[in-house]
This record gives structure tokens, sequence and C-alpha cells, in this order.
């Protein structure tokens, strides 16, 4: 291999063992220590001051600028002066050039990437050192890599991501095909040449930092992209490259990595690896092809990813494929949170702030004043007799209250939303009494599914504002206002976002609320991990009484758990067989009650879908039948022919035993070919008697009178012996022998015409005639054969079934 030579202990350890490296000052010549620095580090002459750039070269290369450096080491655009062409020069860190163990593990994976040859693999030239600088030569692809590319961009393309991913699988499968893993598979390892090519570099460079990371209790690998089995030690194989490359195109497509992990703490990592990931969760906009392909690569346990990269690259061409195909359709934009900005949420705190000063002078003043502005009112309402009103009134509100909460429990949603209704309507509620009915309101119409009644009042609830001044009543009304703002914008609350309100108070109840929110808008998982979080709740007192709907969102946290089981089974679904299972199992689910709504809608669609993706596959799967059916019999159909020239040349030569196992042998499943053999295999056993039958009258009897060979020459004689092979001629002048083959097929037939006249038994005739024919037919005595034929069939009914195999088909 070019440029590569045996490295000894010597050559790992020469900068310790040999003189200093020396370099003259280009301004006063003076000698300059280099040898501790790296490439085109600056140093100053200690004679003229002048400032230079140490060690331009590392043997026969000139370093001519930094492309990048990492934890490995430095990366320089340098000449090959011996070749005269641009390479890509790795310069090794020192803390790895000192140990000959490390320099020989190097050197072996470095021979070993120098013989890929692939398109989307960086070509490894040559392998040295230079006074203890060790460094790999390798082709020069200085148009960024897949890491700048995501930084630039935030999210990539899903399909320019997908072609990406197919060129560096395909990278690593010609490596994996020489021994190789590449150990350390991320962004800033996958190159670009050109707008159109991606390389992956550095295999086998993760194997020095191993030993030392494990030493500090750490794992070599940048942490969002390290395989789960690393870190507990166990084997790595190609699948943790596929791990890594599937958190790779995970992180380009969703804009974030699959876990965020800044440590690389061992343990930290396990905690976090533990962790199921999806990457519809990030990218809702992913297509399912994709998706379903990066989330296999992310599984955690490798049995679990593709067991072959020739897989992973089909799924990936498949996702590619499909995506570009849809390109033609309606754009979806993405998407996205809208956040406030700090400027925006400075203002909006002061003129909060105004509103609470306004509301608390307003306040003060009616206080102050209370006596004159409500004394002729309240005089005017006790000369009514009403003074006892308001807290009658009071009580038949709360009663009516609990009513209606009792009904809600109850699961007469419809009933319930009614009451709140009426009672929300009524003027000068008690607070916060009042607020709680606008609030169990909008609760009743969502489970109702009177989603917009439920929007309604739930606007109508953030409109109210404030219900208190009360410091102590202020966590409660934020919760009225923000509940009500959230849940009147028909948008889906996050779960994650919801993991801000504080489950062992008043807030509780938010999560309720949200998780049905989100219900109704399909927006499952969410609402799945909102009821989780609601019945994981512990209200204390005074709010205690919100887990009395517990009830009610165990019984969507059960058809939830219904649906994420069958909705993973169809995802993971990976063959016909499978598909179809699954559909039996939605049928098996429908049949049941579900709560009514959505989720019963989705499992439809969940069910059509499958039914569709089953028909296509079974069409599919029809159509490679098909083919693959033609292939096979064109395939066998080859093999019997040529079996069939040497049965004719067998034939021929009326070696029919011969020409019997030329047909035995061939295997054929298709009735034609298998009708074509036994035919085949019949003449060759009729021909075979056909002679056996000749040979004993032969030699029985004998024939007396002249032969005739193809020839033309007559041979007057008695033909009276015969073997397999000849047929022995008494003359006047001795004996002759004549091969079966050289013999004339007219003679031949009249020979055993000659014996079959002399037979008086019917059968026994009926038998020669019919060997005698398929004798003729197969010589090209086609009017003699049918004479035959027809007269054996005559004799003999069996023949008449045989007899197309000869009248009705050309001759052989």
């Amino acid at each position: 291999m070019l440029g590569f030579r045996e490295m000894s202990e010597s050559d790992s350890l020469e900068a310790s063992d040999s003189q200093p490296l020396l370099e003259a000052c280009g301004h006063c010549g003076a000698d300059l220590d280099v040898t501790e620095l790296e490439p085109l580090d600056e140093i100053v002459c200690p004679e003229c001051k002048a400032v230079s750039r140490a060690r331009l070269y590392l043997k026969n290369y000139r370093i001519e600028s930094v492309l990048g450096s990492g934890g490995m080491g430095s990366v320089y655009k340098a000449r090959d002066l011996n070749l005269n062409r641009e390479v890509a020069l790795k310069v090794i860190n020192r803390e790895f050039s000192s140990d000959p163990e490390h320099w020989r593990k190097f050197e072996e994976e470095a021979r070993i990437t120098a013989l890929v040859n692939h398109p989307n693999v960086v070509k490894v030239f040559s392998f040295g050192s230079d006074h203890g600088v060790l460094f790999i030569a390798m082709e020069l692809a200085d148009k960024g890599n897949f890491d700048e590319l995501m930084t630039l961009q935030g999210r990539i393309a899903e399909a320019q991501a997908l072609e990406v991913g197919i060129q560096v699988a395909e990278g690593l499968r010609a490596a994996h095909k020489r021994g190789l893993i590449h150990r350390d598979v991320k962004p800033g390892n996958i190159l670009f040449t050109d707008a159109h090519t991606a390389k992956i570099v550095d295999f086998g460079l993760a194997c020095l930092a191993d030993e030392a990371a494990e030493a500090r209790g750490e794992v070599w690998g940048t942490p969002y992209y390290v395989a789960p089995e690393k870190l507990n030690h166990e084997p790595e194989d190609f699948r943790s490259d596929i791990y890594s490359l599937g958190a790779t195109l995970f992180h380009a497509i969703a804009g974030r990595p699959p876990h965020e992990a800044e440590t690389a703490s061992m343990v930290a990592l396990k905690h976090i690896k533990s962790k199921a990931v999806s990457l519809q969760a990030f990218a809702p906009d992913v297509s399912s092809a994709t998706a379903f392909v990066i989330n296999r690569m992310l599984q955690k346990d490798p049995d679990a990813r593709y067991q072959t990269y020739a897989e992973l690259v089909e799924h990936l061409t498949y996702a590619r494929n499909k995506l570009l195909g849809e390109i033609g359709g309606a754009y979806k934009p993405r998407s996205h949170v809208t956040l406030e900005s700090e400027s925006q949420q400075s203002l909006m705190a002061w003129i909060v702030l105004i509103v609470l000063v306004l509301l608390a002078a307003g306040g003060t003043g009616l206080f102050v004043f209370r006596e004159k502005i409500f004394k002729k009112e309240e005089s005017r309402g006790a000369t009514a007799g009403q003074a006892v009103q308001p807290a009658i009134a009071e009580v038949n509100v709360e009663e009516r209250y609990a009513q209606a909460r009792k009904l809600l429990c109850g699961g007469d949603y419809e009933k319930a939303d009614r009451i709140f209704a009426e009672m929300a309507s009524r003027p000068n509620l008690p607070q916060p009494l009042g607020r709680w009915i606008l609030l169990h309101q909008g609760m009743a119409a969502l489970l109702a599914r009177n989603t917009g009644e439920a929007r309604q009042a739930f606007k109508r609830l953030q409109q109210r504002g404030m219900f208190s001044l009360d410091p102590s009543d202020k966590a409660l009304s934020n919760l009225f206002i923000e509940t009500g703002r959230l849940l009147s914008e028909n948008n889906p609350v996050s779960a994650d976002f919801a993991k801000t309100y504080n489950s062992g108070d008043c807030e509780a109840v938010a999560l309720f609320l949200f998780a049905l929110n989100d219900w109704q808008l399909s927006q499952f998982d969410d609402a799945g991990a909102l009821f989780q979080a609601f019945i994981n709740s512990d209200p204390e007192p005074p709010f205690q009484w919100i887990s009395d709907y517990k009830p009610i969102a165990r019984k969507y946290l059960e058809d939830f758990a219904v649906y994420r089981k069958i909705s993973a089974k169809a995802a993971g679904a990976a063959t016909l067989e499978a598909r179809t299972g699954v559909l039996a199992e939605l049928a098996r689910i429908k049949s049941p009650p579900l709560l009514p709504g959505k989720l019963p809608e989705k499992l439809q669609q969940l069910q059509d879908d499958l039914t569709q993706a089953i028909t296509r596959e079974k069409s599919a799967a029809d159509q490679k039948r098909t083919f693959e059916l033609t292939v096979e019999h064109e395939r066998q159909s080859r093999i019997l022919s040529d079996a069939k020239a040497k049965f004719l040349k067998w034939v021929e030569g009326m070696q029919y035993d011969e020409a019997r196992v030329a047909i035995q042998g061939v295997q054929v499943t298709f009735p034609d070919l298998e009708n074509e053999k036994t035919a085949l295999l019949k003449k060759s056993q009729w021909l075979q008697g056909f002679k056996t039958t000749l040979m004993s009258d032969l030699s029985g009897s004998g024939y007396p009178q002249p032969v005739v060979k193809r020839t033309g020459a007559t041979i007057s004689g008695v033909a009276h012996k015969a073997t397999k092979s000849q047929i022995e001629i008494q003359t006047p002048y001795g004996n002759v022998v004549v091969l079966w083959q050289e013999m004339s097929p007219a003679t031949l037939l009249s020979m055993a015409d000659y014996f079959t006249l002399r037979n008086t038994q019917p059968d026994a005739i009926a038998d020669r005639c019919w060997l005698s024919g398929v004798y003729a037919f197969q010589n090209g005595l086609q009017k003699q054969g049918v004479a035959l034929l027809n007269k054996a069939a005559e004799k003999k009914v069996e023949y008449r079934d045989l007899l197309p195999l000869f009248v009705e088909s050309p001759a052989q």
C-alpha cells in the first residue's frame, strides 16, 4: 500500500530518543527548536525576534493551512511533494503518540481502512510519523461537514438528510465488509467533497481514546450519538454504528439530538439513554417512513435495530423515494411555538402592574366612601325584605354545584353541562365559586364533546380576570386566567409544558383539563401523559375534591393504553403476516365500547390504513411472486433444455439408458416442465424397450434378410446375435459386426416388423407396434410411426391416452 511501512517501538518513541528538531529562522537563519510545537504554531526567534511558522513539513508533506481540529488532533490541508497532490493530513495529539501499543493498533486499523475503496469513505493514502508526531494522509474533502451544515440550517430537509444517511450507510457497509466498525459516527465525521457526495472519515481513531476515557469513568464518543451498549461495557459491533448514524439523522431532521446530554459521565449517560425516543415527538412533520427507519436505528437493544446494512440502505432508500414521490403535494408548514421576547415580557409586566395599581386605588376609594355610595340601595333592599336573599342564593348555588359535580363524576356529562351553563349565567355569583362553575362548564362541555361551547366557557373564564386582590387568592386567580387562555385557543397543550404545574394544589385540575383538550384534538400521546400526571397528582386540602375526577381519567388512560399498544404494533409490523395480525386485533379491540369521539375515529383510520397497506402489499407480493416464478421457470426451462440436448445426442446413438439418466437428474417443479420431463423419460423407456426386444429377437432366432447401413451399404447374411453396442451378421465370408448407430432406421424398423408378424399374442403385438411406432417417430419416419401407434391403440386401450404425445405434437 502506497506510503505505508512497518513501524517499530523505536519509531514511536523517536521524539524522546532523537536529537531535537531544529528549523532555521527565515529571517536570520538561527536554529529554532520546534520539537514540541504543532504544525503552523507561531515561534519567536530568540535572536532577531521575528515571528515565523513552525513545522511546515512532515516528511514529504508540505502543510498549507488548517482545516479543523478535534479531540484526536488537527487536520491540515497539505501537498504530497512526491505525488504532487493535495491531501488532508490528520496530525494525532501527542498524548496518543507516546504509547507503542496505541501506535500498533492505530497502524493496523489504518492499513485496513486503506483497503476500503468506496466513494462514500474518505480514502487513506499513507500513515507515518515525524519526530514523535503521528500523522495520517487522507483524501481531501474540503467542502465542509454535516455538523457545519446542521449549524447553518438548523434543521436539514428530510430528503437531504436521507440522502446523506444512504451514502454514509453505504460507506459503513463497505468498511464493515473489511471487518471495520467506526465507533464514533457523528455529523463532524461526515465530510462533503461536493454538494451531492458525503463521505465518512476517521475509522479506528476512537480506539486510541477508549482506554483513557474508560479509566476516567467516561465514554469516548460524542454523548449525543454514542450507542447504549458502549455505556454498559458490552461488545460493540456494526449495529453500534447504525445507532450513531440514526442519532445523527435524528439531530439533522429534528434540529436537536435524540437525547440532550452534555456530560461524558457513563452513569449519567446510562440514565439518559435508557429512555425511548420518537422522531415524531420533535419533528411532527416528518414522514412516517422516515420516522420508522430512524426510530428503529435508535432502538436501545441492538437486536431490535437493523441486522444488516443492506436492509438499512433499502429502507432509507424507500423512505427517500416515497418522500420525493410526494413532494408535488401541498406544502405543509412546520408547526412551531411562538414565544414572547424578553422585551415583550417586560412590557406586559409593566401593563399588569399599572392595572393592579389602578384596581387597588379604585378598591380603596370604594371602601372609604362605601356608606355614601351604597346607603340608598341597602335601605331599599331592606325595605323589600330581601336582606337574607344573598345567603339563600349562595346555598342554592352550592347545592346545585355539588349536584352537577356528582352528575359529572357519574358520567352524565350532558346534564352536568346544562346545569353548569345555567349557573354560570347567574349574576353576582360568590367568588371563587363562580369561577369554579365556569371552569366546570368548560370541563363538562369537553367531556360531552361540545368543544365549541367549551372554548366559549374558557374564553369567558379568561376574560373575567382576577376575582380578588387578596395575595392569598393570586395563585387561584392566575390558574383560572391562564387555564382559560390556553383552552380557549383550540390548540394542544404540550405535556412538557404542563410539567410546570403544581400537582399538589389547585393546579392539578389543569392537568385534567389539558388532557381532555388534547384528547379532543387527537393529540393522544400528550393527552395520555397528562392523564397519567393527573392520576399521579395528590392535591391537598382544600382541593382534595379534584381527585374525584381520577376515575374518569383512568377510563381515558385505559383506552389510551389500548390505542398506544395497537399503534405501536401497527408501526412495528414490518411483514404482511404481522400487519394482518394487527388488523385482526384491531377488529377485536373495536368490539367493546370505547370512549366516544376522536379515538374510535383514529382506530378506524388505522384500520383503513392497514387494510390498504395489506392490499397493496399482497398485490406487490403477488407481482413479486409472479416475477420470481417467471424467472424460476425460465431457469428450470434452460436446465431442462440443456438436458434435452444431451438426451437427443444419446438417443441418436441408440444409448437409451444414458438418455434416460440425462433427463432423470433434472429437478423441475412447474407442471408443464414436469410433463415434458415425464414424456421424455417415457420415450427413453419405450426406445430402450424397442432396442431390448430387438436384441432378444435377433439373438433368439436371427434375421435372415439383408441389412442396410446408414451409409447405404447392404450386407447379405443372417443377423443372429445382438448386444447393447452391436449386431453380428453371419455372411459367407465370416461374421460382420455393425454398431447399432450405424444401422439404417428403416432396416431396424423392418427387423421389428419381421418379428412382430411372427407373434400371435394380441397384447404382445400391440406392445411391439407401440415400441416400433415410438422408434419410427423418433427417427423421422412419421408416416410409419403414426400407422404403428394407431394400430397399437386399436389393439390395447391404454395406448389411446398416450397417443397425443405423438400425434398432436411435432416430431422429436
